[in-house]
């Protein structure tokens, strides 16, 4: 019978010793556990922060604000995530996000026009946390783009993504043959 706790400690052995066997892409993933750490705390900023921003120009929460928030953040989370992950296959979502983000950063429709009146010096007093925030949402729509660059086009990379995926099947069949009893 086998004994949880002793598969963990096996789990990790083997999972050890397959990084040490492809030392750069162990260092590629935690470049990588980095980067999409970034990328989430800044999702949540940008996204609460639009929360924050639409509830004080309403004067009040709406459920109809909260959700599409909320909505937006996890669709933004998700695609983050498995963008990230160890199937690089799913790399390029980053750039349909980031096309996304750059091409309607944080209610543009309304902020766009706000932002373009306040770098021709007439406004800028008047609405900075508007600025900031559409500012933000872009900066974090080009940190989406460079990250996609990153995963994708950078010759350097491919081999240790490569890498990272063949260690990631190799850790499920191995999960897959130590089934817990």
């Amino acid at each position: 019978m086998n004994n949880a706790k002793e598969l963990q400690a096996q789990y990790r052995q083997y999972r050890d010793s397959l990084y040490q066997e492809y030392p750069q892409a162990a260092r590629f993933e935690r470049s990588k556990k980095k980067l999409t750490q970034i990328l989430l705390l800044l999702c949540l900023a940008v996204h609460l922060s639009g929360f924050c921003q639409t509830a004080a120009a309403a004067g009040a929460v709406t459920g109809y604000n909260a959700l599409k928030s909320f909505t937006a953040m996890g669709t933004d989370m998700i695609l983050l995530l498995a963008a990230t992950g160890p199937r690089r296959r799913l790399a390029p979502a980053l750039y349909l996000l980031s096309l996304y983000r750059l091409v309607y950063p944080g209610n543009a429709n309304r902020f766009l026009p706000e932002i373009i009146a306040a770098l021709s010096g007439t406004d800028w007093g008047q609405k900075p946390l508007t600025i900031t925030v559409t500012v933000c949402s872009l900066l974090y729509g080009l940190l989406i783009l460079a990250a996609a660059i990153w995963l994708t086009l950078v010759p350097k990379n491919r081999k240790p993504a490569e890498q990272v995926e063949q260690i990631f099947l190799k850790l499920q069949q191995f999960t897959a043959d130590h089934p817990v009893k």
